[in-house]
């Protein structure tokens, strides 16, 4: 029963990470993307 739980936590911390992890990569191609268009641009 421990050793679910323990790995559940691990799951939904792991499924955070993840989740954290996508959204700063989306942040920074966006923010790649923007500053491109704008060198680009000049």
């Amino acid at each position: 029963m421990i050793i679910a739980q323990y790995s559940f936590e691990w799951g939904s911390k792991i499924k955070q990470i993840c989740a954290l992890g996508s959204c700063f990569s989306n942040a920074l191609k966006n923010f790649f993307l923007s500053s491109l268009y704008l060198v680009s641009g000049f």
